[in-house]
C-alpha cells in the first residue's frame, strides 16, 4: 500500500511541473457575450494534439465566435474528473473523453 500511495505520489510530482494552460484563441470577455468557452483537455500526445486541431479548424472554417483553451496540467484535468484524455469541454460541460471526433461531431456539438 506504501508502494502505491508512494508511485501516485510522484507520479503527481512528474506532472504538476507542467503549469501551463495554453489559449489558442482568445476573445476577451468571452462568457459576457455568449461566445462558446472550448477547452481542450490533454497531454501533448498525438491524439490530443488532433483533437486541438480539430476543434481549431472547426472553429476558423465556419467562424465561430470560441474561446480555445488547451489543458495541459495534469491538475487542471483532474478538476474535471477526467482520467482518459483527450477530452473536449464546452462551456465547462464534458462532451467528449478518450478519443478524437470527427470534424462533424465537433460541429454538432458546438451548434
Amino acid at each position: 500500500m506504501i508502494q502505491q500511495q508512494t508511485f501516485i505520489i510522484a507520479l503527481m510530482n512528474m506532472f504538476t511541473h507542467n503549469t501551463k494552460n495554453t489559449c489558442l484563441y482568445a476573445t476577451p470577455d468571452a462568457e459576457r457575450r455568449g461566445i462558446l468557452l472550448i477547452k481542450i483537455l490533454g497531454t501533448e500526445c498525438p491524439k490530443c494534439k488532433s483533437m486541438a486541431s480539430i476543434v481549431q479548424d472547426v472553429v476558423s472554417i465556419n467562424n465561430m465566435d470560441a474561446t480555445i483553451e488547451k489543458v495541459e496540467n495534469i491538475m487542471g484535468i483532474m478538476t474535471f474528473n477526467v482520467l482518459t484524455t483527450p477530452a473536449l469541454v464546452i462551456d465547462d460541460v464534458i462532451t467528449i473523453k478518450g478519443r478524437v471526433p470527427s470534424k462533424d461531431e465537433v460541429l454538432a456539438l458546438l451548434t
